[in-house]
């Protein structure tokens, strides 16, 4: 057994069979179905707004930038004011968007890989109730080099949409899903402001970096109404 590592970017059929995983943990529990387990989290109600406020701090918020890992933020996204207002935006959208059950915390750091090479999720501390699009977006945002997502992502962003048509029997348009991705992924932007103290400094300069691709690649504050 491994696990999943940002240093060791996956390939394109581990991205298919994780994103065939979590098809069918966004296709077992409906936002109806899970009102019988109100323990669950809101992501967008009671996750996200307390990570945001404390990790856009201004204290905080000036002491990651200056990490190794903030040598890949560009000047674009170094305004912590319009990402606070992208990250805002987000929230709104998501719990909008809520559709059922997700992980929660789905980065490929999160990832086991068995003897035969199944992959499979692990650290469920973070199971809430959210948007599919925030576990996609975390997961294709951190496991994919910068390139491979690039040349990828619709292909494997419609492989996940017949996936959950197949074992859900509903799931959003094209359009409409590649929308909420890039909309979603501005929550990459997270592994910038990571506390040293959740995850190593190597791993978060990788995920910076990789976020800041995406989210330029993706216009991601323009998709936020930023």
């Amino acid at each position: 057994m491994r696990f999943g590592d940002a240093r060791e970017a996956l390939s394109v059929a581990q991205a298919e069979q994780v994103l065939d995983n979590l098809a069918r943990i966004h296709a077992a529990r409906s936002v109806e179905a899970l009102s019988e387990h109100p323990w669950l989290p809101d992501a967008a109600t009671q996750v996200f707004p307390t990570l945001i406020e404390a990790w856009t701090a201004p204290a905080h918020w000036a002491a990651h930038l200056q990490l190794p890992r903030g040598q890949a933020v560009t000047p674009a996204l170094r305004d912590a004011d319009r990402i606070r207002a992208a990250l805002t935006a987000f929230v709104g959208i998501s719990r909008a968007a809520s559709s059922g059950l997700i992980h929660g915390d789905a980065h490929v750091g999160n990832l086991y890989f068995d003897a035969d090479g199944r992959a499979g999720y692990l650290d469920w501390q973070t199971v809430m109730r959210g948007c599919w699009a925030h576990d996609v977006a975390e997961f294709l945002g951190s496991a994919l080099s910068v390139e491979t997502r690039r040349a990828h992502e619709h292909a494997l962003l419609e492989r996940y949409l017949r996936t959950l048509q197949t074992l859900s029997g509903a799931a959003p348009s094209f359009d409409a899903a590649w929308l909420l991705y890039r909309q979603h992924m501005i929550w990459a932007y997270m592994w910038v402001l990571c506390p040293v103290q959740l995850q190593p400094e190597a791993i978060c300069t990788i995920n910076a970096a990789r976020a800041v691709a995406a989210l330029e690649d993706l216009d991601t504050l323009r998709a936020l109404g930023i």
